[in-house]
């Protein structure tokens, strides 16, 4: 809804070359989940681990940064920089989830949740982008945009919190995760 045009992504060669490394950490993210498990299928015998969504546990994590430089209007130019660059990307998150849902044999029913919560949670970052680069078109003074922002940040961490709580991974990091930040 608020990506970032391309002919905004051009004009800047610092997000250019961001550009880059994200495509090869979008492979990487790619290549790591969506390999089958060790039997060379796709199994709901495969026991999750931690590592199989620590991209997505990392990102929740991750967003507190972009929050503290989002309040207050601390350092939002640097904040709109991350967000063209997390705009490019944003479906890769989205295809870790599904990834993690096949490898595991997810059923449909939970497949449409999790994915769901994945959308939620990259739709609500994204939206960040347009409320801190047009606060008036959308109706904010620029500390309402901020706080906003902050407050779609939080809600991006809590819909990841629920991916994680659904995802079938008992560990302490999870529980710990959706204790601060589940909705």
């Amino acid at each position: 809804k608020f990506a970032a045009q391309p002919s905004q992504l051009r004009a800047s060669q610092p997000v250019a070359a961001t550009m880059k490394i994200s495509n090869i950490i979008k492979a990487v993210l790619f290549a790591f989940v969506a390999a089958p498990t060790a039997t060379g299928e796709y199994s709901s015998d495969y026991t999750p681990t931690f590592q199989d969504l620590k991209p997505i546990f990392e990102l929740g994590h991750a967003l507190n940064n972009l929050a503290g430089n989002v309040t207050d209007g601390y350092d939002t130019a640097w904040a709109i920089q991350v967000l063209t660059v997390y705009n490019i990307d944003r479906m890769a998150f989205r295809m870790l989830g599904q990834a993690y849902c096949d490898k595991i044999g997810m059923d449909a029913d939970s497949t449409q949740s999790m994915m769901g919560h994945m959308e939620s949670a990259t739709d609500s970052v994204s939206e960040c982008y347009g409320l801190l680069t047009a606060p008036a078109d959308l109706g904010y003074t620029e500390s309402e945009a901020n706080a906003a922002c902050v407050d779609k940040i939080r809600q991006a961490q809590a819909y990841i919190g629920k991916f994680l709580e659904g995802s079938g991974i008992k560990d302490s990091r999870f529980k710990q995760y959706c204790d601060q930040y589940g909705m």
